[in-house]
């Protein structure tokens, strides 16, 4: 979190959506910062705001990655990372709706928030109650723009106590601009 830039602007959306509903869903390509924004961002703010956190990955069992709860301070918000991984790795339907139906529950008490590759978008379509939630509050990533890239690339120098080469910055948003998830 402490070499986390650019994202200012996603963070500050992602806490108005979360002022207004309990499930934040971070949507968007492979490689656009979604897990960066969750673990980095996102989670890193709550903090500050004094809310605790505990992030999970489903994996090919996902209700033992809800285990974690057990050991969760008092409040804290559920960050579910690569929550694709629901579909892609789990080949079991019922422990699938089982997790959904879980993570349903847990958004009456809890902050929770997913991180998800759009391409898995249509697979929260068939859990009705979920997908609901998820609709509410649904958060788009895209790659940085170039005042994002600038940032991410700048501050972190700066921060180390480096000099950054005259052009160096503007050769390097260049190179990454079209690319998500070069940087």
């Amino acid at each position: 979190a402490d070499w986390f830039f650019g994202r200012d602007d996603d963070v500050a959306a992602c806490l108005e959506i979360l002022a207004r509903t309990s499930v934040l869903a971070l949507v968007g390509p492979s490689g656009s910062g979604k897990s960066s924004l969750l673990r980095a961002g996102l989670a890193a703010a709550l903090r500050r705001r004094g809310q605790p956190s505990v992030t999970i990955t489903p994996g090919a069992h996902p209700m033992e990655s809800l285990t974690a709860l057990a050991r969760a301070p008092r409040g804290a918000a559920l960050l579910i990372d690569q929550c694709e991984e629901l579909f892609s790795l789990c080949e079991d339907p019922e422990e699938q709706r089982e997790f959904l139906r879980a993570l349903t529950a847990e958004a009456t008490t809890r902050t929770v928030v997913i991180a998800l590759r759009a391409d898995h978008l249509a697979d929260l379509a068939t859990h009705a109650g979920f997908s609901r939630l998820v609709e509410r509050g649904m958060y788009l990533v895209g790659g940085l723009d170039e005042d994002g890239l600038r940032t991410a690339v700048e501050t972190p120098a700066r921060q180390a106590g480096l000099l950054i080469e005259p052009g160096l910055v503007d050769l390097l948003v260049r190179e990454v601009r079209s690319d998500p998830g070069a940087l």
